[in-house]
């Protein structure tokens, strides 16, 4: 494991990556695919969401890996960052940058998220989730792409709340 550091050129903003070297774990036992939602499914959200009158909210989930629960059993020795505890066992709980099945591990965890505020994914994209709104006779929609999302809803703000509920957006 080790850590990225990076500035981002936009606002300076300073950010860092706690990496595991996934090439060196055998994930073989693992599913390590993670679908995303297609194009056309895009595009045909955004017509439907201008045909209903839908405003379209979009978010990016912040360290969306972090997030999810691990799938492999992976654990390391902590270094001497750790003072007193250096060369004990640490087992990583939670998915990190450079796994095979971070992303796949997110996806899951984000979708179990998305059934919970009563989403249903949508049988020919399962990464285009839909479910009838409460406040008038249509339905609201949300599409994801690994940790990014969109909304076409009449308020999206209120289903992007709940997301923040549980994660980082």
């Amino acid at each position: 494991m080790h850590m990225i550091f990076d500035v981002k050129r936009e606002d300076l903003r300073h950010k860092s990556h706690l990496v595991v070297e996934g090439h060196v774990i055998d994930s073989s036992k693992h599913n390590t695919y993670s679908s995303t939602v297609q194009d056309l499914s895009v595009r045909l959200l955004q017509l439907i969401a201008i045909c209903n009158c839908l405003s379209i909210m979009t978010g990016d989930i912040s360290n969306a890996f972090c997030t999810a629960p691990i799938a492999e059993k992976i654990y390391t020795r902590a270094g001497p960052e750790f003072g007193a505890q250096q060369g004990c066992l640490l087992i990583l709980k939670r998915t990190l940058y450079g796994l095979k099945t971070a992303s796949p591990s997110f996806h899951k965890f984000f979708a179990d998220c998305l059934l919970r505020m009563g989403f249903t994914p949508a049988r020919a994209n399962p990464d285009l989730w839909y479910q009838k709104s409460d406040d008038y006779d249509r339905y609201v929609y949300l599409a994801t792409h690994v940790d990014d999302i969109i909304i076409a809803a009449k308020c999206p703000a209120e289903y992007m709340t709940q997301i923040e509920q549980e994660f980082n957006v």
